[in-house]
């Protein structure tokens, strides 16, 4: 009898430490991903803050090229990791790579919306930019 008693206790505890882990290792409902519309927008105020000094408020070009339009050259940069790496690294041109992580990628979300490169609607994983190529 408290050879049973004991195995049921031992199967109840090890069950609780199972539905425990598999709660915490990602069974349980995670949050929405942001779209890269919602990205877009916040990199909306950054570009209108910082970089439209140099590319100019709609991006059409002033001191620096053109980022958003007809005019724009970012397919040169083949895909939106690249163009992040590019940005990450040599922008703002007055205080290279002085933006945090998810300031940059927000920028380029909004740049990648501009351009007709992503649908705004689809969700925005900064692991994955390879996804989008920038060519038309």
């Amino acid at each position: 009898m408290k050879k049973d008693l004991a195995t049921n206790h031992a199967r109840l505890v090890a069950t609780g430490f199972l539905v425990a882990a598999l709660l915490a290792g990602g069974c349980a409902p995670s949050a929405p991903k942001q779209t890269i519309g919602q990205s877009a927008e916040a990199g909306r105020r950054i570009f209108l803050e910082i970089c439209s000094t140099c590319h100019g408020k709609q991006g059409l070009g002033a001191f620096g090229p053109a980022l958003i339009g007809e005019n724009a050259t970012l397919e040169k940069f083949l895909s939106a990791q690249r163009l992040f790496d590019y940005i990450s690294i040599a922008m703002p041109l007055e205080a290279p790579g002085t933006l945090k992580r998810d300031e940059y990628l927000q920028v380029l979300s909004y740049l990648l919306v501009q351009n007709g490169f992503a649908d705004a609607e689809s969700p925005f994983d900064p692991d994955q930019l390879e996804q989008y190529p920038l060519k038309k």
